[in-house]
Parts: structure tokens; sequence; C-alpha cells
């Protein structure tokens, strides 16, 4: 397991482009299973969209996103996403969410 943490950047600008590649080679797979958890920003759409943008389309993830402000509160719904996840990206935000 590799845990790379990263301050600063803005995502969509792809100021984190090349960190983004490297967390991608990490997970050692061709089309890696990528869960992005948007909590610290409330589950902001512009950021998912963003995410599944860059992690999706540009690095060629699996890509789904956990909402854990709506409907993704299922304690067996989010076990099993974070269970099948090849990378998890906490995006950015307000720590208190």
């Amino acid at each position: 397991m590799n845990i790379v943490a990263i301050g600063g950047g803005e995502i969509s600008q792809r100021e984190t482009w090349a960190i983004d590649q490297a967390i991608v080679r990490l997970a050692q797979k061709t089309r890696p299973k990528a869960l992005f958890i948007p909590t610290a920003s409330g589950d902001a759409c512009g950021y998912i969209d963003t995410f599944h943008d860059v992690y999706g389309n540009d690095l060629g993830c699996q890509t789904q996103s956990l909402l854990l402000f709506g409907q993704d509160r299922d304690a067996y719904a989010i076990k099993s996403k974070i269970l099948e996840a090849d990378i998890i990206y906490v995006g950015g935000g307000n720590t208190l969410r």
C-alpha cells in the first residue's frame, strides 16, 4: 500500500498533473479504479466533475465518487466502494467536514 499526501495545487488547472500521473502509476494497473471522496468540499459537483475528467478521461482510470453528504451513507456501500478502489483520492476543503 502506498500513501501519497499532497497539499496545494489546483487539479482543474492541471497544477498537480505530475503527481496525479505518479499516483496512477503507483496503482500498477492498466486501468485502476479511482475513488474520489469530496466530503471536505461538501460534495461539490464541479470538483467531482473535474476529478472524473482528469482521472477518468485523461489518466485512464475507472472513476467513482463516494458522496457522504448525499446518497452513499449506507455503511455497506461505503465499505464496498473503499475496498474495491485501487486509488482513494480525498479532496481538499473544509477539514471540519
